[in-house]
């Protein structure tokens, strides 16, 4: 275990120490546990940008796939993406299996 030093405001303390009380923890287990939550938080925002990233890869990959289609023909871009992915999974199953 290593020891710190912090300086906070002595109301926040005192916050602290309310809570800690509450919980029936020590100071240093109340930080811990504030340290973990916050890590989580950032953890959630962090997968949140990913996932909004990833849609809008996704919805651009869509308009690009559909401005190379130039057919009459309506096509529906999520199942050709859904058939590509099934046929990719197949094939790195087929690697895993050694067939």
């Amino acid at each position: 275990m290593v020891k710190i030093n912090v300086s906070i405001p002595e109301d926040f303390l005192t916050e602290i120490d309310r809570y800690k009380k509450i919980k029936n923890i020590t100071r240093s287990q109340f930080i811990i546990d504030a340290a973990k939550n916050y890590f989580n938080t950032i953890e959630s925002v962090l997968a949140l940008e990913r996932k909004k990233d990833a849609i809008n890869r996704l919805k651009n990959t869509r308009q690009e796939i559909t401005k190379l289609i130039s057919t009459k023909k309506e096509m529906d871009v999520v199942e050709e993406l859904r058939k590509m992915r099934s046929e990719r999974g197949k094939e790195i199953e087929k690697r895993i299996m050694g067939k």
